[in-house]
């Protein structure tokens, strides 16, 4: 099968965030995408220096970008309540 495991995995990591859990630790992010905290806590900090999540060093919180056809990356909204 050709493909990229590390993306499948990073696609879980965002799968796992909907409208109802909006918020998850490390533990919760790990157990729901099927990877270690340790991969758990990668993905999440490379999704934050990506600028596609904010934590407040528990919680993570899932903010919606969207990719123009240029490439430009915009915030238009914030899962944040």
């Amino acid at each position: 099968m050709d493909h990229i495991k590390a993306l499948e995995k990073g696609l879980a990591v965002l799968e796992s965030f909907s409208t109802d859990h909006h918020r998850h630790s490390a533990s919760t992010m790990a157990q729901k995408a099927g990877i270690t905290r340790a991969a758990a806590r990668r993905h999440l900090l490379t999704l934050q220096a990506l600028g596609y999540l904010e934590t407040d060093g528990q919680w993570n919180l899932l903010i919606a970008a969207e990719i123009d056809p240029a490439g430009v990356r915009t915030k238009t909204w914030t899962t944040r309540r």
